[in-house]
């Protein structure tokens, strides 16, 4: 028995099953895929011990999963609390939950249609809250909670109905929260929304003169927004508040148009759209690290997204607009240096929102409801360094190119749990060879 995956699927691969004797769909894909383009991409995707560190592929370790959904999920907000629990919303009130690492999608009932939703949060995995509005004029937003991981969602009344963008929020815990809601009146204003009851009642902290895009806290004391003149390209203003939102006041700029922001301590903070800054000092300086229609690579374009791990780790999503890929980067020192992980062409996938958990497994949401999940311990095999024991050897498959059947030979310095894999030419999985526990040693698997 082996799965593939149907790559002609418009919204993403599905697995099929082939038995018995007789040429099957799998081996008949293998030998053309060998006989056109003279060899297989094969990848030895090793699922080690905690102790064993790999690293990461530009080519193994994602695929596309089913989200049931074909509304757009762009510019829009992908949140995981862990490996297993994540949620995706979108256009159209679209609310899609997973509890299994995106293995299966559920759709969930907004309680208003035809919304933009644009951001999401989880406290736990019943706790949440989701905003949005609706795009056209006259424009209304909405704020939603549940308490049941997403089975039902309320709507929680803000006081501000007409005209007006609701585009993030966040909560410290289940009573205390932020929402930033944009006024229209003769030019959008930043309101900053504040509740200590759930979202029961709201107070209005501050108002500001620009539009603001997007709220983040490190505590319950310290938070910081963001906001700009959306339709022009002046500086976007950084707000900070060190009292809970009592206060707030403009503590520095960033260069250009940024309208996603994200603490990950007290003083290291952040912020992009276009392009990726950093500020290691609270807000008050920022360090350009992908300036705005930046020459990045091989090419320019500019950041679509990025989700922050820690003061030095992020991921960022970058679209070239002299090249017909995105690509995923990763930088492991504040954005000095960025390595290639995933390229897409954007006929295939046009990633627009990037979550990370953990720095090792990542969800990408794009156009026509199609998600890819990337998982850095699932990779391609690196050449030792000559200085210690490799981890493994994959040796050339023999023979290469073949017809019916080829071998594969690789060599394990340790008992491992491995997983080998047959991946086409964009990375896709189309077959698992074996999966299993296998001493130190010579393996050979045909």
């Amino acid at each position: 028995e082996m799965c593939i995956r149907d790559r002609d699927d418009p919204v993403g691969p599905r697995e099929t099953t082939s038995r018995g004797p007789g040429p099957s769909p799998a081996s008949f894909w293998l030998r053309c895929l060998s006989l056109y383009f003279g060899a297989v991409m094969l990848a030895a995707a090793l699922l080690l011990s905690a102790a064993l560190s790999i690293p990461v592929s530009a080519e193994a370790g994602w695929e596309f999963q089913e989200s049931g959904v074909t509304e757009r999920l762009v510019d829009v907000d992908v949140y995981f609390l862990d490996e297993l629990n994540g949620w995706v919303v979108g256009y159209n009130s679209t609310i899609i939950a997973t509890t299994d690492g995106g293995e299966t999608w559920v759709k969930q009932e907004c309680p208003v249609s035809n919304l933009r939703l644009q951001a999401i949060q989880f406290l736990d995995e019943d706790n949440g809250y989701c905003c949005g509005h609706f795009w056209w004029s006259p424009a209304t937003g909405h704020v939603f909670s549940t308490k049941d991981g997403g089975e039902t969602w309320r709507e929680l009344e803000t006081g501000y109905d007409h005209h007006v963008h609701v585009p993030d929020l966040f909560f410290i815990d289940e009573d205390t929260g932020w929402v930033l809601v944009s006024v229209y009146r003769n030019g959008y204003r930043g309101h900053i929304l504040h509740t200590t009851d759930g979202g029961e009642t709201w107070e209005d902290q501050f108002t500001h003169d620009k539009e603001l895009r997007g709220i983040y806290f490190a505590d319950e004391k310290r938070g910081w927004a963001i906001g700009c003149w959306a339709d022009t390209f002046a500086d976007t203003d950084v707000l900070r508040t060190d009292d809970g939102g009592e206060t707030w006041e403009k503590v520095g700029e960033i260069r250009g148009y940024k309208s996603r922001i994200h603490a990950v301590s007290r003083d290291v903070i952040w912020a992009w759209k276009s392009g990726s800054y950093i500020s290691t000092d609270g807000g008050w300086s920022w360090t350009g690290i992908v300036p705005d229609s930046a020459y990045v690579g091989s090419g320019y374009g500019r950041v679509v997204d990025m989700h922050p791990v820690n003061e030095k780790e992020a991921f960022v999503v970058f679209g070239y607009w002299d090249r017909e890929v995105s690509t995923v980067k990763y930088t492991d020192d504040a954005g000095k240096t960025f390595t290639d992980i995933l390229t897409f062409p954007r006929d295939t996938f046009l990633p627009y929102k990037i979550c990370a958990v953990g720095g090792e497994r990542i969800w990408m949401a794009s156009c026509d409801g199609k998600i890819v999940r990337y998982d850095s311990r699932s990779t391609h095999v690196t050449e030792d360094s000559g200085d210690e024991p490799g981890i493994l050897r994959l040796d050339q498959n023999t023979p290469n190119p073949f017809n019916a059947s080829t071998n594969i030979s690789f060599y394990l310095n340790e008992a491992s749990d491995i997983d080998l894999s047959v991946y086409d030419l964009l990375g896709r999985r189309v077959a698992t060879l074996s999966r299993a526990h296998l001493e130190a040693g010579p393996h050979s698997i045909t």
